[in-house]
């Protein structure tokens, strides 16, 4: 079972033999149409080649910038944090804005441009200063004697100078190189903004320094001396913007909270007032510290209320206990307990009355001692009795004092009680004034302190934009980009050739490999023939199955003959139709090499080159066409004498014989039809090689008396809507179809995604 198991793993499986065969089929495709494929590359790399030809060098000058985060504006001296990198996104297409670039075009003059080469434009051109209400125009410069007239299109002149001097034209002033040449008239222009800024943003590369928040500025022209003033020149009017931003932000924040200033210092008047005006009429400061000071005095007082009242209860409980006598002792004990704060002296009346006890205890426990009636026990009898009523006396006393002070501290309570009655409600409201009065505030000292940071921001704000790195002039151009020029053509080429490539296959509607031909007809490829490489032989050198020597062609044919042999095992075909949809399918070289491959079997074989149209079987056999099958039917000459045999197999052929007006009536005539029936009892197999059925209709008179029809069918050559049709037609005439036979396969091909194995031991294929 495990064996199994890994047999099963290590073969492939359907989706991988589906997804083999659809990559070789695009490689079919595009090995035929290589061509399509090479011209589109080629003429993508040329295209490149003269593109990049009479290219001008290019220089490239760079600025590095840094953008900081905002800090508080009053906080001048602190380090402000670096910007988030993922933030420079929009800082970039600010840099690309028309609202930056438009500075540059200011600054740099650019709206003028010269008729010269962009290399020059520096050295041309000094210092232009174009006016921002200019009007777009074309202007040319020519020589006068010793001086330099500017003048319109028409020719009219606008301003004349001397060589040196400075060229004033309506609304743009400049000079030129001294010495320039201007033999010929040089010819200016004045660009609109957009169109300058246009130009500045196509010379212009922005790039965010991986990892960093640092932007790279870039200007790339021809004139190395411009990239680095435009490169510059950009980080200035970048600095500027933001700066300006920053301060007619500021301006505009200021204004707003100078408003809303204004409106919460009156808000604040009106909350004062109301404070006032509450603590006159309630004729108190601030109820929520007297409210404390009250509610404080009165847990006080209760507490004080609650002990005494729980002193007055100790104090009863041992007045009844002294005054029941009973459990006198126990009494006794609870006055020593409660101690000197509630009965004073309490705890020497309970030692003196102890030791009076002692006393008697000892004189009358002794066997020698007093009786209780003795005089001495009688005296400490009356000590005794006088200090309990002592003892009695003072608790007395004692718990009348508690009263009277349990009496005050109740009436205290309840004085304070109704003091703080009416303390919440004042409490409550003057909370409420004074939470507004606290809010109004804190809101007055917020827009005071952002009122006054906004004055200084609008006064010292210089933008957070810092030039890291300002743009030098490049002494070197930048590195050629011919070689990925070409590359990326040669790239951009080759897919559009491949889907050129594609197009076309889709459009064409013939039929390249046995997959085309199963797709079109619906049915297997029972037999792939070989192709014969040399074009130029002679039809009789196409009968392959005659060559002693096994090749792929007559193994081929064999094949076939093998698989119809076992398509109907109980009844074999024995009267078989070859045709084709059109003409030039090799449906005569299947119907030679068939039947001769029967014949080498020893089946006795007839082969009827039933085409009374272009008939060419016998010239595969080398046999005379005349007389032939068209003969015997006209009564010309017998059977017999139309007939040819093999010198070596027993085959018998029999050609198409003089070629008649009325192909179809012939074939479809009983006389036919019984030269087939009687074949039948004679021979072993009848092959007829009849007219291509989707031209004529021959082929069709005949399918009533075929056992069943072969379909041959040839690489590059046929037609899949007309294979699909033919095979239509036979489904609906009810004629058995016993295969699909595709002439002229590679064997590249067909030998390794169709598993036929052509060519194993036999060398190369050259017959």
């Amino acid at each position: 079972m495990p064996e199994r198991e890994d047999s099963q793993l290590t073969q492939p499986s359907v989706e991988d033999e589906v997804s083999t065969a659809q990559i070789w089929t695009y490689v079919d495709v595009m090995r035929r149409r290589r061509w399509i494929l090479l011209g589109c590359a080629v003429a993508a790399i040329l295209g490149a080649w003269w593109m990049e030809r009479d290219r001008v060098p290019q220089y490239t000058a760079g600025v590095l910038l840094q953008r900081h985060a905002e800090g508080s504006p009053l906080d001048v001296l602190a380090v402000r944090p670096t910007t988030n990198p993922e933030e420079i996104l929009t800082q970039l297409e600010i840099l690309r804005s028309r609202a930056v670039l438009s500075g540059v075009v200011r600054d740099m003059g650019l709206r003028l441009s010269a008729d010269v080469d962009a290399s020059a434009r520096t050295r041309v051109l000094v210092d232009p200063v174009v006016d921002e209400n200019t009007p777009a125009g074309t202007y040319l410069l020519a020589t006068d004697a010793d001086e330099i007239v500017l003048q319109d299109t028409l020719g009219s002149p606008l301003a004349s100078v001397g060589q040196d001097e400075r060229i004033e034209g309506p609304g743009f002033r400049f000079q030129l190189l001294p010495g320039l040449d201007l033999s010929e008239p040089l010819s200016l222009s004045v660009l609109r903004p957009e169109q300058a800024v246009e130009v500045v943003r196509g010379l212009l590369s922005l790039e965010q320094v991986r990892g960093t928040g640092l932007i790279r500025v870039g200007i790339t022209s021809p004139d190395p001396v411009f990239s680095a003033k435009a490169a510059n020149g950009v980080a200035a009017a970048y600095q500027n913007h933001t700066a300006s931003s920053a301060r007619n932000a500021a301006t505009r924040r200021r204004e707003f909270v100078g408003d809303q200033l204004q409106q919460v210092a009156d808000s604040t008047v009106v909350a004062h007032q109301a404070l006032a005006s509450y603590q006159e009429r309630s004729n108190t400061i601030n109820p929520q510290i007297e409210s404390g000071a009250l509610a404080e005095a009165l847990m006080v007082a209760e507490g004080e209320f609650r002990r005494l009242r729980f002193e007055e209860s100790l104090l009863r409980n041992v007045l009844t206990t002294l005054q029941s006598g009973q459990d006198g002792d126990e009494g006794l004990r609870r006055v020593v307990v409660l101690g000197s704060e509630l009965l004073p002296a309490s705890a020497d009346m309970y030692d003196r009355l102890q030791t009076l006890q002692a006393e008697r205890s000892r004189l009358t426990v002794s066997r020698f001692g007093y009786t209780e009636s003795g005089p001495g026990v009688e005296v400490l009898d009356s000590l005794i009795s006088a200090a309990r009523e002592e003892i009695l006396a003072v608790t007395e006393q004692s718990l009348g004092v508690i009263q009277e002070r349990l009496s005050a501290s109740m009436t205290r309570v309840e004085e304070l009680q109704a003091s703080v009655g009416d303390l919440p409600e004042m409490a409550t409201e003057f909370t409420q004034i004074q939470q507004r009065v606290d809010q109004v505030q804190t809101t007055f000292d917020l827009l005071a302190e952002k009122y006054y940071e906004a004055q200084i921001l609008e006064a010292v704000e210089a933008g957070n934009i810092e030039v890291v790195d300002a743009a030098v002039v490049p002494m070197d151009p930048d590195p050629s980009r011919t070689a990925r020029t070409l590359f990326l053509a040669l790239s951009v080429g080759v897919l559009i050739g491949i889907g050129a490539a594609l197009v076309v296959e889709h459009l064409d509607s013939a039929t390249h490999d046995a997959a085309d031909v199963e797709r079109a007809s619906g049915l297997k490829v029972v037999a792939t023939i070989p192709e014969v490489k040399d074009s130029a032989r002679a039809p009789n050198d196409m009968i392959v199955t005659a060559v002693n020597v096994a090749t792929p062609g007559s193994e081929a044919f064999r094949m076939l003959h093998t698989t119809l042999r076992f398509t109907r095992a109980e009844q074999p075909p024995k009267v078989i139709q070859v045709l084709s949809a059109i003409q030039g399918e090799g449906k005569s070289t299947v119907s030679s090499n068939l039947s001769l491959a029967m014949a080498q079997q020893g089946e006795r074989t007839l082969v009827v080159d039933c085409d009374l149209r272009r008939p060419t079987l016998h010239k595969y056999f080398g046999a005379p066409q005349s007389p032939g099958i068209t003969d015997v039917l006209v009564k010309d000459v017998t059977l017999a004498d139309a007939s040819w045999e093999h010198p070596e197999f027993p085959l018998t052929f029999i050609g198409a014989g003089t070629l008649p007006p009325n192909p179809v009536e012939l074939v479809g005539s009983a006389a036919f039809r019984g030269i087939v029936n009687d074949a039948r009892e004679t021979y072993d197999r009848v092959v007829l090689d009849t007219a291509p059925m989707m031209v004529v209709s021959d082929s069709a008179v005949m399918l009533e008396i075929s056992d069943g029809v072969i379909v041959s069918t040839m690489t590059d050559h046929t037609d899949r809507f007309a294979l699909s049709k033919l095979i239509e037609r036979l489904q609906q005439s009810q004629t058995p179809i016993l295969g699909v036979v595709l002439n002229r396969a590679r064997l590249a091909r067909s030998a390794g995604r169709y598993g036929y194995g052509y060519g194993y031991g036999y060398g190369s294929y050259t017959t």
